[in-house]
């Protein structure tokens, strides 16, 4: 009886152990919503300066990097909340603003005329990934004897390159104004799986699209910051000026 009740005691015991809590799993990842969005300070008042603005432009690396992203909703969001934020910042310092318009090309000569300068961006950017920590591991089903491996490893991404702010005379198009930002976000690595890590494609996870949002609203930051620390009423009164002697010989 006493051997009996031993070996129950152990059996139940044994069955509490394998029935205890099970662990933690991790936190889920939240998603990441980027937020591309600026305020400048207000200007005192008003400037007799009528400023266009132009969509941005895409050279060098630029071009490839557009293309490649052109349908990914970030970096959408980002050109295009660029040309907004260009807009509405040059309206709070007190310009008047004109457009925005896709590009300088596609601008009638009436909207050429009545804008003294025109405002935009150059991209010369490119996006690139880096696998470290590569792990490969290997099960085996013992029924059919078929082996799986799972590739692991951790990615960082890099968007990097120039950002130039260029001011144009919009009837001749000469260079009045550029300011050459160089652009170099980088993101924590983070941990992957598949084919990624072989360089087949980008992952789809939570944790990998929040960390090319934040590169990318980071670099909408530094474009921003950096056109509010440029741009000055008197500067581009200065160069209202030179672009009205520009027209002026060149006979507009």
């Amino acid at each position: 009886m006493f051997t009996l009740t031993r070996l129950a005691l152990a059996t139940a015991a044994a069955l509490l152990v394998a029935c205890g809590p099970a662990p933690k799993p991790r936190p889920k990842v939240k998603p990441y919503t980027p937020s591309f969005s600026y305020t400048a300070a207000q200007a005192a008042g008003p400037l007799d300066v009528t400023v266009g603005v132009v969509g941005a432009e895409f050279t060098g690396d630029g071009e490839t990097w557009w293309r490649q992203n052109r349908d990914d909703e970030v970096a959408r969001r980002m050109v295009a909340s660029l040309r907004a934020s260009f807009t509405e910042l040059l309206s709070r310092k007190g310009f008047r603003v004109a457009g925005p318009y896709d590009s300088l090309a596609n601008m009638t000569f009436p909207e050429k005329k009545g804008s003294d300068l025109v405002l935009f961006a150059t991209l010369d950017i490119t996006a690139s990934a880096q696998a470290s920590d590569q792990n490969t591991d290997a099960s085996r089903n013992f029924l059919t004897g078929q082996v799986t491996t799972t590739q692991t490893c951790k990615i960082a991404y890099a968007l990097q390159g120039d950002i130039s702010l260029i001011v144009k005379e919009p009837l001749s198009g000469e260079k009045m104004w550029v300011k050459r930002l160089e652009v170099m976000q980088k993101t924590q690595p983070v941990q992957v799986t598949g084919n990624a890590c072989l360089g087949a494609g980008v992952p789809d996870g939570v944790e990998v699209k929040n960390a090319w949002a934040r590169m990318h609203e980071a670099t909408y930051k530094q474009v921003m910051g950096a056109l509010d620390r440029y741009v000055s009423g008197e500067e581009f009164q200065v160069l209202q000026r030179q672009a009205q002697e520009l027209r002026a010989k060149k006979a507009y």
